[in-house]
């Protein structure tokens, strides 16, 4: 009995010792240590936090990509490839954003969905860090208000142009109402041919051929293309 006694009091004292050592080790690398269930799981968390990882800041964009838009001040920033062709392309909306009686914000959400399709990116440039952060599509500052804000530009002057157009015309501009699919579809038929990409017009939607006539109006000063196209 005496041996079990001393046995059972010498295991008592090393469930009591081996707490203390693991609480000191972990006190000197963490003042706040992690429970864990064994000494090798805490010299594995220890060993872990000596090589911390270096991660890019979320939101942060390092380079604008030929596709990207980005939302800046200057020449440089407005000399920019994505800039330039997404001027192109919301001038190629501006009549179908004049003649659009209702819902004329499914136009500029049409031209940033085929901007996102084809993997380009809405950035705002920091002057002071030189860094781009990404915008969202909605809010004051999202892609979609940005995009409406542009294609509101010169819309007197270009409806001024359509009624003109309609007084000297035999054939009036149609008032043809399109779907948001259907300006999607424009959208992304507008950047492909600004790129230069190979594309048949005769197999586009007839919805897609009759936007192109319309908004040919300003690219033609006053000329009829939409005419031809139904004589």
């Amino acid at each position: 009995p005496s041996h079990r006694n001393g046995a059972s009091e010498h295991h008592h004292q090393l469930d009591q010792e081996q707490p203390e050592k693991r609480s000191t080790e972990d006190h000197e690398t963490n003042p706040n240590p992690p429970v864990f269930s064994s000494p090798r799981s805490t010299k594995k968390f220890i060993m872990n936090r000596k090589l911390p990882l270096r991660r890019q800041p979320p939101g942060i964009v390092l380079i604008a990509k030929d596709r990207d838009v980005v939302n800046g001040k200057g020449q440089g920033v407005q000399r920019l490839k994505g800039n330039v062709n997404y001027r192109k392309a919301v001038k190629a909306h501006k009549v179908l954003y004049a003649t659009c009686e209702t819902n004329k914000v499914k136009i500029a959400k049409g031209i940033v969905k085929a901007i996102r399709f084809r993997g380009g990116r809405f950035l705002k440039f920091d002057e002071r860090s030189g860094e781009y952060s990404e915008l969202g599509n909605t809010g004051k500052q999202g892609a979609i208000e940005k995009t409406s804000q542009a294609l509101r530009e010169k819309q007197t002057a270009i409806r001024k142009q359509i009624r003109d157009f309609n007084e000297t015309s035999r054939v009036g501009l149609p008032t043809t109402q399109f779907s948001d699919e259907e300006f999607y579809r424009y959208s992304l038929y507008v950047f492909a041919s600004i790129e230069g990409e190979p594309c048949n017009f005769e197999y586009l939607p007839a919805s897609v051929k009759e936007m192109v006539a319309i908004s040919n109006l300003e690219a033609n000063c006053g000329a009829s293309p939409y005419r031809q196209e139904i004589s």
